[in-house]
């Protein structure tokens, strides 16, 4: 038997940026920074290890219960590195469908397109967006307006993006 992963999952990546996209209307994210917003909306228990920015730290206890023995991640920097061609596919697919302006593409930028999604999919995202607002919101917005870089920024904060052969 072969268990589905939806981490490995295409069109489940695909569905996964839009709901991103979807949540922060005319955001404009690096590609790094929506790979690893994917990445905590893919695997929330990660949240746990986030270091949250001063005015969102309450919301950190939403993400800190039993861990899933089903579900633990050995080392969660390999899985975000193997994760990048997916990502990479799914960021070309939306722009081949002009979902996402493929000029911002090229710059290392996704922003949506004013293209509208096909009814049921933008029904679907709103749908599954509240079931999950609490997470989504919180990936989004709180950690989603954060830069990439620096002592405050998302590589700081998560350590997934970090190798132990990285200079300091």
């Amino acid at each position: 038997m072969l268990p589905y992963n939806p981490a490995f999952d295409l069109h489940h990546g695909i569905f996964r940026i839009l709901q991103l996209l979807t949540a922060s209307p005319g955001t404009e994210f690096e590609v790094g920074t929506l790979r690893l917003l994917d990445f905590l909306l893919l695997f929330p228990e990660q949240m746990e290890s986030v270091r949250f920015p001063t005015e969102s730290a309450q919301k950190r206890s939403l993400f800190t219960r039993e861990k899933n023995p089903y579900r633990m991640i050995e080392n969660p920097y390999r899985l975000f590195v193997e994760l990048a061609p997916l990502h990479h596919e799914a960021l070309g697919a939306l722009a081949a469908h002009d979902l996402i302006d493929v000029a911002k593409l090229k710059q290392e930028l996704v922003v949506r397109t004013t293209k509208p999604l096909p009814t049921g999919l933008a029904q679907v995202l709103m749908l599954r967006n509240a079931e999950t607002s609490h997470l989504i919101d919180v990936v989004s917005k709180d950690l989603g307006r954060l830069p990439m870089f620096g002592d405050n920024g998302l590589k700081s904060r998560t350590k997934f993006l970090t190798s132990r052969h990285e200079i300091v």
